[in-house]
């Protein structure tokens, strides 16, 4: 079964309790949050790399250049193992690749959602460069159009 992984406060922003879930680890306060949506396994594009980031507004904005790429750079998973492989030069190009063919973006968002500012609902903010979003949009929709028990 698919599942999200959730903070406790995040379970607490859809009204969620962690009983009966099954914790990610035995000392941390994160939780497995089954998905009740049928699995997928065909390939599809990548339509947008997002940077997530705390502040006190919603905002999302595309990243430029060079700041989007480090950002890819520097969040490789096991990224400590591509100069032991010697694979800099490749590891540069995919992430170029990549930022080409998907773009990166950075969200902005309260560390907690009910610390939002009145009036402020992130799920209907205006989008700043409305016109370049539309492939993150699409995937924005997708993943809020996943069914998770109990929520609405």
């Amino acid at each position: 079964m698919r599942n999200l992984k959730l903070w406790r406060a995040s379970l607490g922003a859809i009204a969620r309790t962690p009983d009966g879930l099954e914790p990610v680890l035995v000392d941390m306060d994160k939780y497995r949050v089954p998905v009740d949506a049928p699995a997928d396994d065909r390939a599809v594009d990548l339509a947008a790399v997002v940077l997530l980031d705390w502040g006190e507004d919603f905002a999302i904005s595309p990243l430029p250049g060079a700041e989007a790429v480090g950002a890819l750079v520097a969040n490789t998973f096991r990224g400590q193992l591509v100069v032991p492989m010697g694979r800099q030069a490749a590891h540069w190009r995919q992430c170029l690749d990549l930022f080409g063919a998907a773009g990166v973006y950075r969200i902005v968002r309260p560390r907690a959602l009910d610390q939002a500012r009145p009036g402020v609902d992130p799920y209907r903010t205006p989008v700043p460069h409305a016109d370049a979003m539309t492939p993150l949009s699409r995937a924005y929709g997708a993943c809020r159009s996943a069914a998770v028990p109990g929520v609405a």
